[in-house]
């Protein structure tokens, strides 16, 4: 669960265990633990919403974008990885970074290319892993 204490923005997660939340005359008091297993308590909270923390989300694009052309090599120019091989349509590219994409070749109804582009992929949401 996620939590937005409604005031300033501030959005505190709660990644295991149970969620308690306590009405009082000076605010709720929020009680809960997150990813790490620490166990925090909030108090005098007057607004917040709560809601499910995604399992996954979608990747991240290096930027600037890595180039969807690479005219260094003979294979209909398609851009290549560090080992040299070629990065074929449809490939999930994977970068150092642990950054990711979809490289797409758009095709029209004759099967002639007319484009290129990333796709963002589905990835695991790491926001309740433990970060030791």
């Amino acid at each position: 669960m996620w939590f937005d204490d409604g005031k300033d923005g501030q959005t505190l997660l709660a990644c295991m265990g149970e969620i308690r939340i306590i009405p009082g005359e000076a605010g709720y008091q929020i009680s809960f633990t997150d990813a790490d297993g620490l166990t925090h308590t909030l108090y005098g909270i007057k607004r917040f919403s709560v809601s499910d923390v995604p399992q996954r989300i979608k990747s991240n694009i290096p930027y600037p974008e890595p180039d969807l052309y690479n005219f260094k090599n003979t294979d209909h120019s398609l851009p290549t990885y560090s080992n040299g091989t070629s990065v074929q349509n449809g490939n999930i590219v994977v970068w150092q970074s642990g950054e990711q994409a979809k490289f797409v070749i758009d095709h029209d109804a004759k099967g002639e290319e007319t484009g290129r582009h990333w796709e963002r992929t589905w990835i695991h949401n790491k926001v309740c892993d433990p970060t030791t």
